[in-house]
């Protein structure tokens, strides 16, 4: 059962319960118990679809049970409660038997199974008319900035909340790759801070590329040494604050003017490239990806984020979790990899793409049409002019 989109109005209360459980019987329970008291239910199975409902739908109360897939129930818990859009949210904690009590921000605890009266007292106790602040669009689309920190528990480079509490910025905290590209597929940040020393950014930044979700995003780098290895990353756009060399009195507004540039990169448009040689088996090596590799880097230095796809399957993810503006498709003759290619686009939504042809191979006749040509042998510089024609910038 789900909720309607859109909040309820100040004259009416907010009846709105999101009951997270991952068992299908507690499940069941759950629904029947607060469906006849009254109360309209919604429900999330995983971690990440709570923290997307929680965020989207604003409801009076949270039944969290702690074991979920991949996102446990405590850490939604912290995520939620350190977050200023939903910190207020009550959040009960619903412990199955055996489930070892952690410390965190729980407003309160039921065991299962959940007994009607208690879960009935609970609900009195804990939920008032118009007690949950209704979010504005405005307050809604602050900037979600995700902070990568050190995965075995050493001291980050910055107290990134203290820093950023007079900011309007939702701060997201993750302490692994997976997790980092979960929670951005959840809150979509608009820029990466990361905020761990060596040699816990170096895990970090060697497997940050092969991360679609993560891959387009601007990084804020903290010192010296990671923002070296992070400029060695391909089509990694990085943005210093060197916090060491900062005026202390100074660091959050430092901080701050690095995000807004970075946050304002981040709003230009995307551009992605595929070697289309890379779809055909015996021609794995992309006879096209030097010369991409040069074009990306020129597009770039124009103030264009550019990506380079790996195959289809990352060019996938990538229209999954970003607005692609243009898809740029390098081909040099191979009917297989252009029949490959312009098929998988036929059954997508209308992306507008540019082929870029040098030899000047004949089109096969049923893609005439299908894409806007790029004329063989022009230079980069008339290629860019044509990119940001068809951009209109």
């Amino acid at each position: 059962m789900t909720a309607p989109s859109h909040a309820p109005s100040p004259s009416q209360p907010n009846r709105l319960v999101l009951l997270v459980e991952g068992n299908l019987q507690a499940l069941e329970d759950g629904v029947e118990h607060l469906t006849a008291l009254g109360y309209r239910v919604t429900i999330a199975r995983t971690g990440l679809e709570a923290l997307e409902k929680a965020r989207t739908l604003n409801p009076c109360l949270i039944l969290l049970n702690p074991q979920l897939p991949q996102l446990s129930g405590w850490d939604v818990l912290r995520l939620l409660k350190g977050d200023p859009a939903t910190s207020p949210l009550p959040i009960v904690m619903t412990l199955p038997p055996g489930e070892s009590l952690q410390t965190g921000d729980a407003d309160r605890f039921l065991t299962l199974p959940l007994s009607p009266s208690r879960l009935a007292h609970t609900l009195d106790h804990m939920i008032q008319p118009n007690s949950v602040k209704i979010l504005t669009p405005k307050e809604m689309a602050r900037s979600v900035v995700l902070c990568l920190s050190s995965p075995s528990g050493l001291e980050s480079l910055l107290p990134l909340p203290e820093l950023l509490k007079d900011h309007r910025h939702r701060l997201i905290e993750a302490h692994d790759l997976d997790q980092a590209e979960l929670l951005a597929r959840v809150w979509q940040p608009q820029v990466v801070v990361l905020n761990c020393p060596m040699p816990e950014a170096q895990v970090y930044l060697d497997g940050y590329g092969q991360r679609s979700c993560l891959a387009n995003l601007p990084m804020i780098t903290l010192d010296g040494a990671t923002t070296h290895l992070a400029n060695q990353q391909p089509q990694l756009a990085v943005f210093p604050c060197l916090s060491q060399e900062a005026n202390p009195d100074r660091l959050a507004a430092t901080l701050e003017a690095a995000m807004v540039i970075a946050i304002n990169f981040c709003d230009r448009p995307l551009v992605v490239a595929l070697d289309l040689s890379q779809l055909v088996q015996c021609d794995r090596a992309g006879r096209g990806k030097p010369w991409l590799n040069a074009l990306t880097q020129y597009l770039q230095a124009a103030h264009l984020r550019v990506s380079l796809a790996q195959g289809l399957a990352e060019l996938e993810k990538t229209l999954q979790s970003e607005t692609v503006h243009l898809l740029l498709l390098y081909w040099e003759g191979d009917s297989q990899a252009i029949e490959l290619g312009l098929d998988w686009l036929g059954d997508r939504p209308l992306i507008p793409t540019l082929l870029l042809n040098p030899q000047d191979h004949a089109l096969p006749s049923h893609f005439a049409g299908q894409v806007q040509l790029a004329p063989p042998g022009q230079s980069m510089e008339g290629l860019l002019l044509q990119i940001q024609q068809h951009l209109g910038s």
